[in-house]
């Protein structure tokens, strides 16, 4: 009943840098942008990949380089390491996510060239339920940030990671444009976290850079 992951434990170690407390709110990951400038939050914390549309958006500050990953079921024959491999696959992810238009474009130009089916992607509210739809045998397959993926394949225990990263991508927190002075913030804070043994520690936890 804690938030868990990477980013709820970097949180927790800037926020100590900052002499506050953080307060996590469960939310979709749809309705991120919509709630931080809404300011029903403050920070998001939730490995936001940065684009150049959410930039437009939002105000990030980048603190990480991570990427996506397959997931699939540990004892199962299908075991895709790239996405031209999901070509006439049911692919699980989580919706909103910024590698869904990329595998659109691999399904339309690679997929389709070599005559072989599109790729499905089946999208999904949470990680959870994108991984429970493999468990589930609904999917094929699973797409996902690495080190999401990492937590679900230890604690599930039934998937495994496929591929290296694909897509690799800068995440970024995000505060709502002009909210300038928690930006700087949480700069500062994140410059000091960044050189204890804590964050080191983190990263390799996670498996990101």
């Amino acid at each position: 009943k804690e938030a868990a992951g990477f980013d709820a434990e970097f949180m927790r170690l800037i926020a100590k840098e900052m002499s506050a407390k953080p307060t996590f709110m469960d939310t979709r990951f749809a309705n991120l942008i919509m709630g931080v400038n809404l300011k029903k939050f403050d920070v998001i914390a939730s490995t936001l990949y940065v684009t150049p549309e959410r930039a437009k958006q939002i105000e990030y500050i980048p603190y990480m380089k991570t990427g996506g990953v397959l997931l699939a079921l540990k004892d199962g024959s299908f075991k895709p390491q790239k996405p031209e491999d999901l070509c006439g696959k049911k692919v699980s992810s989580i919706q909103g996510a910024a590698w869904i238009s990329k595998l659109k474009t691999v399904s339309d130009t690679t997929c389709a060239k070599q005559g072989l089916a599109a790729i499905d992607v089946r999208e999904f509210p949470t990680s959870p339920e994108a991984s429970q739809a493999v468990l589930s045998h609904a999917v094929d397959a699973q797409f996902e940030d690495a080190g999401v993926a990492k937590a679900a394949a230890d604690k599930s225990g039934k998937l495994t990671l496929t591929s290296s990263i694909i897509y690799p991508v800068v995440v970024g927190l995000a505060v709502k444009k002009g909210n300038t002075e928690l930006a700087q913030s949480l700069k500062s804070a994140i410059s000091k976290a960044e050189i204890t043994p804590e964050y080191k520690s983190l990263l390799a936890k996670y498996s990101v850079a």
